[in-house]
């Protein structure tokens, strides 16, 4: 970046330092006039934006301009959370001793909705580079809970009307209320919990849908809502359809009926409650596939626990590791003392780990494969090695300087 591309705004940090400082801005009300004051918080806030734009034509790489705008996103959500510190009721000690006129509160007001405009410019056309894990404003976080606390009573009020079952309305309504109750949060967080409120009372306006419940888990995965909770309620949902059944065959087809209705849902493009957690319906396919290979080992009889089962099921961790490599960092970790394994209890810490993670091309792992593998074969022991030289070089040089 060029001298040219600097921080844009330093004039309004220096405007609530000095001028507009809370012990300040009624002496300067008495100099300047308030639509004075007004105008040229305007005119910068329109010099920023502009500014911002011709800095986009430049010849820029994208991590330099990646940087520059989540530096002034940053800066302008310390302007905000500063104002809001300022007005709100119960302002904070240093502030809470100056009574402010209403002409003060009317500046205030408008430099708050000055440097707003700003960050939803950037957040709306400059989406690219804006970092949705930076936290939201407080002034922006409490209204919005504020406005989704209104519309939660609504979408309470369109749930019950549909008779959806209670156990699933009570999750959906006590996510917004649990969202809506946090001291901080990020954009993505607010971001998806605003789209959901939407998508869902939108959807609720219909009178032409005859099973909504059906209808509330299609929208939720095709919003990838993949939260525990309602994973939980899924496989809960589903397990006791299945233990409805008296045969083995009947379970079966009832669990391949489930799959076939899962697998063809869309989903919304990059959209999840937890990015970082797999999407709920490849969460519900597993789930659905690791029951049906347990049907497969079982005599045939049926099987009346699968609601049983469906309770205790969790997640499992998926590593980028073959069975034969994890069974070979199991047995470092062992043998290092990373995992401190009473005598006799082996098979049981190797079948913890056989039920609780995924392989490469493994989703359900043999306890009998993995303890197979603690003996490794040279091929195994020198990409093991690889990875470990990689973690090292990681170690030195990202935490170790």
């Amino acid at each position: 970046m060029t001298n040219k591309a600097k921080f844009e705004l330093t004039q309004f940090e220096r405007l609530l330092k000095n001028d507009l400082h809370p012990k300040n801005i009624e002496t300067t009300l008495k100099t300047r006039p308030i639509e004075a004051l007004k105008l040229s918080i305007d005119i910068e806030t329109s010099r920023i934006t502009d500014t911002i734009k011709n800095v986009l034509c430049d010849e820029y790489d994208d991590p330099h301009l990646e940087r520059y705008i989540q530096l002034h996103v940053s800066g302008a959500i310390s302007i905000l959370d500063l104002i809001y510190a300022i007005i709100r009721p119960e302002a904070a000690e240093i502030f809470n001793e100056v009574r402010l006129c209403e002409g003060c509160i009317d500046v205030y007001m408008h430099l708050k909705a000055g440097v707003k405009t700003i960050l939803n410019y950037i957040e709306k056309d400059l989406s690219k580079y804006f970092d949705l894990s930076l936290p939201v404003p407080d002034s922006f976080r409490i209204g919005s809970a504020r406005q989704l606390m209104e519309d939660r009573n609504v979408l309470q009020a369109k749930l019950r009307s549909k008779e959806i079952d209670p156990l699933l309305q009570e999750l959906i309504l006590d996510y917004v209320s649990g969202h809506c109750v946090l001291e901080t949060c990020s954009y993505l967080e607010q971001k998806y919990t605003k789209l959901l409120m939407a998508h869902l009372l939108n959807v609720l306006r219909s009178n032409k849908i005859k099973d909504w419940n059906r209808k509330m888990v299609v929208e939720l995965i095709y919003l990838n809502f993949n939260k525990s909770t309602f994973f939980t309620w899924c496989r809960k949902f589903i397990a006791a359809d299945v233990d409805g059944h008296q045969t083995v065959k009947e379970q079966v087809l009832r669990f391949n009926w489930y799959l076939k209705e899962i697998k063809p849902l869309d989903v919304k493009p990059n959209v999840f409650y937890k990015p970082g957690r797999p999407g709920i319906r490849e969460l519900l396919e597993h789930y659905i596939s690791g029951e049906l290979v347990y049907l497969s080992e079982l005599p045939a009889e049926p099987v009346q626990n699968f609601k049983e089962r469906a309770e205790k099921f969790d997640f499992k961790l998926p590593l980028s590791l073959s069975v034969s490599q994890l069974a070979l960092f199991i047995e470092l970790f062992i043998r290092t003392g990373v995992f401190p394994v009473e005598k006799g209890k082996m098979k049981a810490t190797m079948g913890f780990f056989a039920a609780n993670v995924t392989t490469v091309g493994t989703e359900e792992i043999s306890l009998k494969s993995l303890d197979n593998n603690r003996r490794p074969k040279p091929k195994v022991c020198d990409a093991i090695e690889g990875i470990l030289e990689r973690m090292l070089d990681l170690l030195r040089n990202d935490f170790m300087k």
